[in-house]
């Protein structure tokens, strides 16, 4: 079994409330620059699975469409979701802190819904060039 992986970079901005300690910082608005990599399964059989140029320009797509220059949010920091709707600014909600691990899953559940099959291994999303988090195929 082989795989391939397509990176995209995108821009936005999130805020994570109820930090402490060195993370209390992240409570502030405050952007990265994300590189999203997709790793998907892949076998043998010809034609692929997925197809490089096939599953970079769909990502690519739905990436910038809906999360480059936008914000991420969790629905309990109502100043910020009503300052981003009553603007009607790019923003994307979350039950609960939008951490890059939330991110990272986000990322997964949208490229299953628009990539089927079942293909993909692993969704890593680097915040900046320090940090990273990984969803993973469970």
């Amino acid at each position: 079994m082989s795989s391939i992986s397509v990176k995209i970079m995108f821009a936005a901005g999130h805020r994570i409330l109820g930090l402490t300690g060195a993370g209390a910082k992240c409570r502030n608005p405050h952007g990265h620059t994300f590189f999203a990599t997709f790793v998907f399964d892949q076998s043998d059989e010809w034609p692929p699975p997925v197809e490089f140029g096939q599953a970079k320009a769909i990502l690519r797509d739905r990436i910038k469409d809906r999360y480059d220059h936008g914000f991420f949010v969790s629905k309990d920091d109502k100043v910020m979701v009503e300052f981003l709707e009553v603007d009607e600014c790019k923003h994307t909600v979350f039950d609960g802190p939008p951490t890059t691990e939330r991110i990272a899953a986000l990322l997964a559940r949208d490229c299953n819904a628009i990539i089927p099959g079942g293909l993909l291994r692993a969704v890593v999303l680097d915040e900046g060039p320090e940090n990273r988090a990984c969803w993973e195929r469970g």
